[in-house]
């Protein structure tokens, strides 16, 4: 049986919660000693126990 652990609350889980999140940050590039950052985006996908798997069910439909 394969365990997984929870990527929030790093508690140890046997059937989890498989989530995709997007993350937004800032890249940069360095070219000629000058820096021209700029906005990205990747997908990422999540494994969450039930407990933090609900808080952001609950999250996101109060943001709605």
């Amino acid at each position: 049986m394969k365990v997984h652990i929870c990527d929030s609350c790093k508690t140890i889980v046997e059937d989890p919660y498989k989530c995709n999140y997007r993350e937004y940050f800032i890249g940069c590039n360095f070219d000629l000693g000058t820096v021209f950052p700029w906005p990205m985006k990747r997908n990422a996908k999540i494994e969450l126990c039930k407990d933090c798997y609900s808080n952001l069910k609950k999250l996101n439909d109060a943001g709605t």
